[in-house]
């Protein structure tokens, strides 16, 4: 009996291992800056921020798809975070990214431009989301 237990324990885990390497072969970082470009959005940003919201959670224990996704590059250079920033999602999401990946807040777009430029170009972004890029990054407001 307790042979069959560890061999049914062994046949669990390799199937797991077989699909995070599944999983880890159909990543596409992509992904999650499509959800995030206001362009490609074609809903209401209550929608949009449920997308994300679930993409986030749905990835929040693999950090190098984190990673992968939060640092992706498209279109102007800009990540994920200079995309939220220009659609003005919820701080949560902005303060998960910010979390998740603080080296985005220091890549540039195609014109020089931070997150925090990002989020000071755009109307309507809160306070609270303007002290978050700052504290997680003080250097980005040094003039280069």
């Amino acid at each position: 009996g307790r042979f069959l237990i560890i061999q049914h324990i062994e046949g669990i885990k390799m199937i797991s291992e077989w699909k995070i390497n599944e999983l880890s072969e159909n990543f596409n970082p992509e992904e999650l800056y499509n959800l995030c470009d206001d362009d490609q959005i074609s809903c209401t940003r209550e929608e949009a921020f449920d997308r994300i919201r679930q993409w986030l959670n749905s990835n929040k224990d693999d950090n190098t798809r984190l990673k992968a996704a939060l640092t992706y590059q498209e279109r102007y250079n800009e990540t994920p975070l200079h995309r939220i920033l220009a659609i003005r999602l919820a701080f949560y999401i902005i303060q998960t990214l910010i979390e998740d990946a603080p080296e985005a807040l220091k890549m540039r777009d195609e014109f020089g431009r931070l997150p925090i430029h990002h989020a000071c170009i755009y109307l309507g972004i809160s306070l609270e989301v303007i002290q978050a890029l700052l504290i997680a990054s003080p250097d980005s407001i040094k003039v280069a």
